[in-house]
């Protein structure tokens, strides 16, 4: 996977820190986190039902959104594969990441997809489920403020060649596997 250049969406919504090492001094990921990538790509070039993602840059802050569906207007659409539960609430990140894309594209809601390979871990088949999210203004310009924080902290760590005090981790499981944990 080649580097990405200027600050995505995603890298603000995990460890400020992981972000700033993967700039910085990267570590390739494992071979078992290289083919879930794979495994999502594969699954949500299946879904996408138009075009291919197209990047949107707003306030130096760079946003994928899986797609726009045109329905009773124009849609915002992440898709996710998962090994979670199909029971499972949609993960906080995930709705963080498309309030983002919501803001990028002045839209108050979008639908949020997600393929949950073992289902509800009862017959262990997929099940695909949709949630139509509405967001009021203020959420979505919270969500885009801490967005716009989180950009200042890394570039801040980027410039002093520090990385960031705050991690801004989504969870102490993001630090079971990561491959930085040695520096941190």
């Amino acid at each position: 996977q080649l580097p990405r250049t200027g600050i995505h969406v995603s890298d603000l919504l995990r460890c400020l820190r992981k972000t700033y090492f993967d700039r910085t001094n990267q570590v390739p990921p494992s071979e078992a986190l290289q083919l879930t990538f794979l495994r999502g790509r594969v699954l949500h070039a299946l879904l996408q039902l138009n075009t291919p993602p197209i990047p949107k840059e707003v306030d130096g802050i760079i946003g994928t959104k899986d797609e726009m569906l045109l329905l009773l207007g124009m849609m915002v659409v992440e898709y996710k594969t998962t090994m979670q539960s199909f029971n499972s609430p949609p993960s906080e990140h995930w709705i963080q990441q498309l309030m983002a894309y919501c803001h990028m594209d002045n839209e108050l809601s979008g639908y949020l997809v997600s393929l949950h390979l073992v289902g509800d871990y009862k017959n262990r088949m997929p099940m695909l489920r949709v949630w139509e999210l509405m967001f009021t203004v203020s959420e979505i310009e919270d969500n885009w403020s801490m967005l716009q924080s989180r950009k200042a902290l890394l570039l801040q760590g980027l410039g002093a060649m520090s990385p960031p005090d705050v991690a801004y981790k989504l969870g102490d499981w993001e630090c079971k596997e990561c491959v930085y944990l040695d520096r941190c």
